[in-house]
């Protein structure tokens, strides 16, 4: 069992790594507080390896943060802001490691290139959608892993991966209707192109609860990513409140 010391020290880290990203709040860069967190976890890990990432880093997570959300929008709606995407690119060339940029640009375009259509003839289309919203993810952290100069041995890199993937179920649920009309693969309207249609709220929890238990195992295993599934705790329960309000009447039951 973990020592009540260590974990009081995990606790200190974890403190700590919030408190030296948290100024970031009130910058431009990132543009949201989530994605300050984000880094805030790239920061306690740092600090549980007994360094820290160091201004520049954390500004260069913050760009590829932003920049990996412009990507986002240009492939789910067919938008780019191109004044945006030039200054992030410069930036990112400046303070970022290049080849890792170039690598995750290719590797994403390959994913989206390959992502399920939104359609009830697509076989298996819930696990298809599963599947790709997991691939960018995993591209997604691998880059910021890269920029973080840190080696993220696997089972708290796939701990923070399994937090995202829920994050990313809960942000799903709060857009399902722009991602429906937009013809966007979600968990939720991958969902709901499946027969029948009822029992969709228990299906989506079934897939928060894997998630949450992969944060949670990883926790019993390694006590340095007790602070992921602690914020996989607090993500599930939004998702379970989320999946009483959110849900289309009719597909909840």
């Amino acid at each position: 069992m973990t020592g009540i010391t260590e974990l009081v020290r995990i606790a200190g880290i974890a403190v700590s790594s919030v408190m030296v990203c948290s100024p970031m709040l009130l910058e431009a860069r990132p543009r949201t507080s989530l994605r300050v967190f984000c880094i805030a976890g790239f920061e306690y890990l740092a600090r549980l390896q007994g360094g820290t990432l160091g201004r520049l880093r954390r500004l260069a997570i913050a760009h590829a943060c932003d920049f990996g959300s412009l990507r986002d929008e240009y492939y789910d709606e067919q938008k780019l802001d191109l004044a945006e995407y030039r200054s992030l690119r410069r930036a990112l060339r400046r303070i970022a490691p290049e080849p890792a940029t170039f690598r995750y640009i290719q590797q994403l375009r390959k994913v989206e290139r390959g992502r399920p259509i939104l359609s009830a003839s697509t076989p298996g289309v819930a696990n298809a959608t599963i599947g790709y919203r997991k691939s960018v993810i995993y591209l997604s952290l691998r880059w910021l892993q890269a920029i973080s100069g840190l080696s993220v041995e696997g089972l708290k890199f796939h701990s923070i991966v399994s937090l995202v993937c829920l994050m990313q179920l809960a942000d799903d649920l709060l857009d399902w209707k722009d991602d429906q009309a937009g013809g966007c693969p979600s968990y939720v309207t991958s969902f709901l192109l499946e027969q029948p249609r009822t029992g969709i709220a228990t299906r989506l929890r079934v897939q928060a609860d894997i998630l949450l238990q992969r944060t949670v195992d990883a926790a019993r295993r390694d006590a340095g990513t007790l602070p992921f599934a602690l914020a996989g705790v607090a993500t599930w329960t939004f998702v379970i409140a989320l999946l009483k309000v959110r849900l289309p009447k009719g597909s909840s039951k």
